[in-house]
C-alpha cells in the first residue's frame, strides 16, 4: 500500500485519485507521520455505495419484516 502526506494530496489531489482509481491500489494518508485516513477505490464503478449498503439492501429484500436494528446486529 502506498502512502501520502496530507500536504502531497493537497497539492496533486487529481493525480493521487486518478492513480487510485487506475490501479486499484489503496493510499494511505499520513500527517506529521501517523496514518489519519484512507484512499480506497469504489467496489463497483457508477456508484458511490459501500458493499455494506449492498449488503443491508439486500438482506432487507430477504428479510422484509425485519426492523433495522435487528439487521444491524445480524451484520454485525
Amino acid at each position: 500500500m502506498k502512502s501520502c502526506s496530507i500536504t502531497a494530496l493537497r497539492s496533486n489531489a487529481y493525480v493521487i485519485v486518478g492513480e487510485v482509481e487506475l490501479s486499484g491500489e489503496e493510499v494511505l494518508l499520513t500527517s506529521k507521520g501517523r496514518a489519519i485516513a484512507k484512499v480506497v477505490p469504489l467496489e463497483d464503478e457508477g456508484t458511490l455505495k459501500p458493499a455494506f449498503v449492498k449488503e443491508v439492501q439486500r438482506r432487507l429484500k430477504k428479510d422484509r419484516s425485519l426492523p433495522a436494528e435487528d439487521i444491524l446486529k445480524r451484520l454485525w
